[in-house]
């Protein structure tokens, strides 16, 4: 069995949908932060959306929203 993933084009096209990575040093909160202002969606979805910020997940979301 083979499995083809795909390219580094493949890899860049869906890499470049994705929100910055809140791990990073250099992530810009702000940026997420405008996001979150803009959207009419609520606080727990814009979390999990992977297009405003990468790799949350539904546990950081919950403990995120826990401490808010």
């Amino acid at each position: 069995m083979t499995v083809d993933w795909g390219g580094l084009d493949l890899y860049s096209h869906w890499a470049a949908q994705l929100g910055p990575d809140p791990l990073r040093e250099d992530a810009d909160k702000e940026v997420l932060w405008q996001s979150m202002q803009r959207s009419r969606k609520p606080v727990g979805l814009v979390l999990m959306s992977q297009e405003l910020v990468a790799g949350i997940g539904n546990i950081y979301r919950a403990e995120i929203l826990f401490k808010a």
